[in-house]
């Protein structure tokens, strides 16, 4: 059901890939979190469109929620950007200027801080 629900640039959003014969926007929180959902039970060749849409949507993400999510689908991959630390701590520093994240938020930034395989099932050493 997932793949049927990616859309044909690549890409995941909430719902369907068209409504009313008009492809829908891709959402990299959505997206991060099919991939994360799908890695190990599908081809590569089956995502890559959302992989490199999610690749190059996450340089520009400063959301602990979007970038988390992000950056976990990525990781499932193999893909998890090198600046990602960076991208990380630049968007906890924003607190400063916006506000305290709530604790969902946060606890998806740093599940993805720390996680930089995915959230892969394995032996125990490699689970969170």
């Amino acid at each position: 059901m997932l793949l049927d629900r990616q859309l044909k640039a690549g890409g995941w959003n909430y719902g369907n890939a068209e409504v009313f014969g008009q492809p829908l926007r891709s959402f990299p929180d959505t997206t991060g979190l099919a991939l994360a959902a799908l890695a190990g039970h599908t081809a590569p060749a089956a995502v890559e469109h959302s992989i490199g849409y999610l690749e190059n949507e996450a340089r520009r993400l400063r959301t602990p929620w979007s970038l988390g999510w992000a950056l976990l689908g990525l990781a499932a991959w193999g893909k998890r950007p090198g600046d990602a630390d960076a991208w990380i701590v630049e968007t906890l520093e924003q607190q400063t200027r916006f506000g305290r994240y709530d604790a969902n938020s946060l606890a998806v930034l740093l599940t993805a801080s720390a996680a930089r395989s995915g959230l892969r099932r394995g032996t125990p050493e490699r689970r969170l």
